[in-house]
């Protein structure tokens, strides 16, 4: 495979499951053989945000963290510039993920049940973004959250997957969210979860 030279930013809510982000992240850029610099950056570090563009990075990992998405409102300028860059990747986990869909529109609730170290099943939704031999197979994935996404709104030109009651995944042309963790132990294949980002990172081309 072709190296590439390109940049991911991970967006550090002080939460330790971040180093098991970065450390899949390496794993795979070492085993599809791509050149790729992994930064890491802590979520309230305003002089990193004011001196770097997102244009230096292919892609950006929001990644989980403690409290609640009211924490963290000073983000929505950097996100809302992020979410409109055409040739940026978006990848969302947990909190992450509700930072970004809470900034789409969509309200949090309080989960029905929280929901914390515990895997749970879903079957792979039949995105484009996911081997079309695996669409519809069955996997665990490790959830820790006490609250979710409503149901409330569908934006535009993105595909749901919902659970129980709240939206599990979202995924569009350079976004995808994750309500779980996909770097977790209790989540079979976490690689399959990682591959829309591989992918974006080799141009678009299919691993």
């Amino acid at each position: 495979m072709k190296e590439n030279n390109k940049q991911i930013l991970v967006v550090d809510f002080y939460d330790s499951f971040t180093y098991n982000i970065v450390s899949e992240c390496k794993r795979l850029l070492k085993r599809y053989h791509l050149k790729v610099d992994i930064q890491v950056c802590a979520w309230d570090n305003k002089g990193f945000f004011s001196t770097h563009n997102a244009r230096d990075y292919q892609a950006m990992i929001w990644g989980p963290g403690p409290g609640m998405v009211s924490e963290y409102e000073s983000l929505d300028p950097i996100i809302d510039k992020c979410l409109r860059d055409p040739n940026l990747f978006n990848l969302g986990i947990c909190l992450g993920h509700q930072i970004i869909l809470k900034k789409l529109g969509h309200n949090l609730i309080r989960a029905q049940r929280p929901i914390h170290g515990e895997n749970v099943s879903i079957s792979l939704p039949a995105w484009s973004i996911f081997p079309s031999e695996l669409h519809g197979k069955v996997m665990h994935v490790q959830l820790y959250n006490s609250w979710v996404i409503e149901r409330n709104i569908q934006v535009k030109d993105l595909e749901y997957l919902y659970y129980q009651d709240g939206v599990m995944s979202v995924s569009g042309l350079n976004l995808l969210t994750y309500q779980f963790h996909p770097e977790s132990i209790g989540t079979s294949f976490p690689e399959i979860f990682f591959l829309p980002l591989i992918n974006k990172l080799c141009n678009n081309g299919s691993i």
